[in-house]
């Protein structure tokens, strides 16, 4: 497997893709200024890398530094501005001398381990400065340096995860973002180094096999493990570590295109990841930038989120759609930006965004209307992925109104006893937790699942992840219109318990009459419980976020609620109604009248007689209805009939809606 470019640079560019760079003026000026800051920082001991005793200690500081200097003066370096060159060679010198680039708690594992994330890091500073300076180095240099690269980046790298013999991770293990990252830029020091070294043909025809075991894992049973990548190529472990895993991947598949001619034929989830990456988003119409459904350990806002779509346009993957999503993403213009202009180009139309959206693989579901979005979660527990099942976020006009706070540093005390768990999302507690604590540790052998059921309807089951508890654990979500909707909460335990119903916002809560108000810079927001059982509410507080908890603290075995939400200062009231066996709620909002009426006869409890009963004045079998406006939505019903009118019928009970003619 021979370059199909030896000359040098030819990782990222080469020397033609450079005078684009050159091109830019301001770009150049960024990288002086920075290059003159950079000159001044000092290089890190080896003593102070292992002062932490981490899995990274401080290694990451010596890969920040390493992938800055090579970045800026590798690039300066080819614009023939090689003042900066003694610095780096001096830095990669300097690092070439250290026993190993890895915390040094890998030492003391049962198995130790030889490299992580910050030794992945280091080696891509070396193989970027090794790729641009090249020609400045004298041969003993370039062969102390490719043998530094190789004892403690790509060998260490290969030796844990890749190669026969000696590998110890599995993609049952490990397979997750960490593989990604540790193989795909092993892969990038392997390219840098390629013609020069005897083994990196066979180094690469491994890397591309454990890549590809990455991108086709289908999970294990056994192990409590989901596929990486669902059908529609939406990756199951958050926001920032879709980002990072699958864009390292790409870094080193853009590598390899450049150098080999490979394009990404061998890796065609690839084709689905833009459209599932910008599912993750969410379009701030005032600044033209994103904020991002922050489930489980990812932030709401990033720079760093460029990183995934920048490397897929510069390998051709995405369409017209994707290349606006990355206009309006990019905070600054990269070396790859100016290098492959054309694959940005694009039109000055929004980002289009469907909805409803849903990933019943991946436990996802996005609806959005406008400036506003309702986001739930109902999937995989494991690691990165918490404990979280039913939480929704919604955003409007720029703002994560209902929130999610499960994300910290993960070296902060209560990261895993607070953050990864139920109480820091909004969901319903069951006897006091939420889903079985070790779940986040060895996975939920159960996941959770959302079922799309109309376009206005979504289906949340929690009862796999508390069937330690729960004989049922729904949560429905109805879309009136936009600015209100519903969430239906229904329960049935084995042994009677109490309930907590939590809520996360921004902003200010305040309460009266039963109804509170969370209150931000820019929106209103009020939401009203509808529920039989008593309770008592209360502001929690941790780490200093507050939080909405409502507990219905006398045991029982049932937790039923609907909790109406309303955006906006418009006049609404919501008046709690009941039936037989049934109870719902009146809406009266700017003139408009809707309902929603819950079946308690449908919620299983009666083996071999259908459900039926009269609701809000429909005769029915459903399991929910959610009306107005001159349409109902049946949720699991066979029939729906009033005034002697047939409106809907079926042999299966299905959801549907309804048109009505109300003259």
């Amino acid at each position: 497997m021979k370059s199909m470019n030896t000359a040098h640079p030819r990782l990222f560019f080469d020397r033609e893709a450079v005078k684009k760079i050159e091109k830019n003026g301001d770009y150049v000026k960024k990288l002086r200024e920075n290059a003159k800051k950079l000159a001044e920082k000092p290089f890190f001991s080896e003593e102070y890398a292992n002062s932490e005793p981490t899995q990274h200690g401080k290694f990451f500081d010596l890969g920040a530094q390493m992938e800055q200097f090579s970045e800026t003066f590798g690039i300066l370096y080819l614009l023939g501005e090689k003042e900066y060159f003694p610095k780096m060679r001096d830095a990669m010198l300097h690092y070439a001398k250290f026993e190993v680039w890895a915390g040094p708690a890998n030492k003391s594992r049962k198995v130790p381990w030889h490299s992580e994330l910050s030794t992945t890091r280091i080696l891509y500073g070396f193989a970027f400065a090794y790729d641009c300076m090249y020609d400045g180095f004298t041969e003993e240099e370039r062969k102390t340096i490719r043998e530094a690269m190789i004892r403690l980046g790509i060998r260490p790298l290969l030796s844990d995860w890749v190669l026969p013999g000696e590998r110890i991770h599995a993609l049952d293990s490990m397979g997750h973002n960490w593989w990604a990252v540790c193989i795909a830029l092993a892969g990038v020091g392997i390219l840098s180094i390629l013609d020069e070294e005897p083994q990196t043909e066979e180094w690469l025809r491994l890397t591309d096999e454990a890549l590809h075991g990455f991108t086709e894992y289908g999970g294990a049973s056994l192990l409590n493990k989901v596929s990486n990548f669902d059908g529609r190529g939406m990756f199951y472990e958050s926001a920032g570590y879709f980002n990072y895993g699958t864009g390292e991947l790409c870094r080193y598949l853009l590598a390899r295109k450049n150098c080999l001619g490979k394009g990404t034929e061998d890796f065609p989830v690839l084709d689905q990841v833009p459209d599932a990456f910008m599912a993750l988003s969410h379009p701030v119409a005032d600044s033209r930038k994103f904020l991002f459904v922050n489930f489980g350990d990812s932030s709401l806002t990033s720079a760093g989120y460029e990183l995934l779509p920048r490397r897929l346009l510069a390998l051709g993957i995405g369409d017209d759609n994707f290349r606006r999503f990355y206009r309006d993403l990019k905070k600054a213009d990269t070396y790859l930006d100016l290098i492959y202009p054309e694959a940005y180009e694009t039109d000055g139309e929004p980002v289009v965004l469907p909805s409803p959206d849903v990933y019943p693989d991946t436990g996802l579901a996005f609806f959005r209307d406008g400036d506003t979005e309702l986001a739930v979660r109902c999937g995989f527990t494991w690691n990165h992925a918490h404990d979280d099942g039913g939480s929704f976020l919604y955003f409007a006009n720029g703002e994560d109104i209902l929130c999610d706070s499960g994300s910290v540093p993960y070296n902060k005390k209560d990261y895993v006893g607070h953050y990864c768990s139920a109480e820091a999302h909004s969901v319903v507690k069951v006897g006091g937790r939420g889903q079985f604590e070790e779940n986040n540790y060895r996975g939920s052998r159960f996941t959770g699942k959302v079922e799309l059921l109309t376009d206005s309807c979504l289906l949340a089951d929690v009862t796999g992840p508390m069937a330690d508890r729960c004989m049922r654990n729904f949560r429905s979500f109805l879309l009136l219109e936009k600015g209100l909707f519903a969430v239906v909460d229904e329960i049935y335990t084995y042994e009677p318990t109490s309930f907590e119903w939590l809520l996360h916002y921004r902003g200010a809560l305040t309460g009266e009459n039963g109804v509170c108000t969370v209150k931000t810079e820019k929106n209103l927001l009020r939401f009203f419980p509808v529920t039989e059982a008593p309770s008592e509410t209360e502001i929690r507080t941790h780490d200093g976020v507050s939080y909405f908890a409502d507990n219905q603290k006398e045991p029982s075995r049932y937790f039923n609620r609907i909790t109406v939400f309303s955006l906006g200062e418009e006049e609404i009231t919501v008046t709690k109604k009941e039936w037989a066996d049934s109870y719902g709620c009146e809406i009266m909002k700017n003139g408009k009248r809707y309902f929603i009426a819950y079946n308690y006869e449908a919620d299983g409890r009666r083996m071999h007689v259908n459900s039926n009963n009269t609701m809000n004045g429909y005769e029915t079998d459903a399991y929910l209805l959610a009306g107005g406006e001159g349409k109902v939505t049946v949720v699991y019903g066979s029939y729906l009939r009033r005034d002697g009118k047939n409106l809907f019928e079926s042999f299966t009970k299905e959801s549907v809606t309804v048109k009505e003619d109300l003259s």
